[in-house]
């Protein structure tokens, strides 16, 4: 997963990854979107989609945090057990990472930035 920004999409100065991801996106003919690497935004290894993003996003910007620091800034820990009684049986869920509806703009507030998803 990469970060990207508004502009202008050119082959200088990318990886291979990146050129391989230009080329799917320009077979989904989303090749027009005209966009760019962000600079310094590094090819970072994550545990999750979302919070991956932001660590890069905000690495890139200069402000280094960890995938741990941005769930726990965003309260999005969370812990479930569900007992379900069926007429095969009962069945238990375990599931965590809760507060999905809320963590942008939860995380955005602690840190004193505006979050916005598109």
């Amino acid at each position: 997963m990469f970060c990207f920004k508004e502009g202008q999409f050119t082959d200088e100065g990318i990886t291979l990854v990146q050129k391989i991801e230009k080329n799917i996106m320009i077979a989904k003919g989303m090749g027009n979107l005209e966009i760019e690497p962000f600079e310094n935004c590094p090819s970072l290894d994550g545990y999750h989609c979302q919070t991956n993003s932001l660590a890069k996003i905000f690495y890139s910007y200069g402000h280094p945090l960890s995938e741990d620091m941005i769930l726990g800034l965003g309260a999005g820990m969370g812990f479930i057990y569900w007992k379900i009684k069926m007429e095969a049986g009962t069945f238990v869920f375990i599931g965590g990472r809760g507060n999905n509806k809320n963590f942008f703009n939860d995380l955005g507030k602690r840190i004193g930035v505006k979050i916005r998803a598109v």
